[in-house]
């Protein structure tokens, strides 16, 4: 359900973007710490839950909050994490850059996790898709209710990026309700199961994990962390590894704005 880095029309000044600031070290840790234990059997959450849980408490300390929301670059996703996916053909995680992003939902749990989950994601950001399709393994429906408490499904994305790069990606998916002290949250996570198709000669997306933690926030509220960590090789194209933190940062906070926009709308 995200999207690839997005290449703007400035393609002659990627060099020069500043990066996004170094996340500090608890938010890594947890970010990879969630997508491994997201794996867990439905029977065996407590370190699940113990993640979730430690992310809220340090969302909730000083500004960390406030910070988040405007982006860190990441870097702790462990072999391990990546290995317990049993992909063909996996690459080291030591060529893998990432961000994460909290994003402020000024609604509720349930319609928050409708729109993420249920939606026509190709509706919910239409900029992002030429095409975006997910086949479920049931009805996706007993999810936001917890009428189901886990949930899989595979996806395949079209994209086209400066009008003249088309991006194919073929992803597994799964979606998880976990009841934690502060309430139910819902955690997510996806990889691409094989390389991305690239239409530009010599780029190539050879592997990318994302993540995302919806915690209730009361007062009807929901904050929702994304984590997106991403091994490709731009060839001929100018783009800097700040560049590219950059844009991963600016992706997850556009596709926060466009789950409040598509909710208030």
């Amino acid at each position: 359900m995200h999207r690839l880095l997005r290449l703007g029309p400035g393609l002659l000044a990627l060099g020069a973007c500043k990066p996004p600031p170094q996340a500090p070290a608890a938010l890594e840790d947890l970010c990879g710490y969630i997508f491994l234990h997201m794996g867990d059997d439905l029977e065996d959450d407590e370190a699940l839950i113990a993640g979730v849980q430690n992310l809220d408490r340090w969302l909730g300390q000083g500004d960390h909050l406030a910070a988040t929301v405007e982006g860190y670059q990441i870097t702790n996703l462990d072999q391990e994490a990546v290995r317990a996916l049993n992909l063909r053909n996996s690459r080291s995680v030591d060529a893998l850059i990432g961000a994460a992003v909290a994003t402020e939902h000024p609604y509720g749990m349930r319609p928050v996790v409708h729109t993420t989950v249920v939606a026509d994601w190709s509706e919910v950001v239409p900029a992002n898709y030429v095409e975006y399709d997910r086949d479920f393994e049931r009805d996706p429906s007993c999810f936001p209710g917890r009428d189901c408490l886990a949930l899989e499904a595979s996806s395949y994305g079209l994209a086209k990026f400066a009008g003249l790069i088309d991006v194919e990606t073929w992803n597994d998916i799964e979606y998880r309700w976990v009841d934690t002290e502060i309430g139910w949250a819902m955690v997510h996570r996806s990889w691409l199961t094989r390389p991305a198709e690239v239409s530009l000669n010599g780029m190539d997306v050879f592997a990318q994990y994302f993540l995302s933690v919806s915690l209730p926030a009361g007062s009807g509220r929901t904050t929702r962390v994304q984590a997106t960590w991403i091994d490709a090789d731009y060839g001929v194209l100018p783009v800097s590894e700040d560049f590219a933190k950059s844009q991963i940062v600016t992706s997850m906070q556009k596709q926060g704005e466009a789950v409040n926009d598509y909710l208030e709308n």
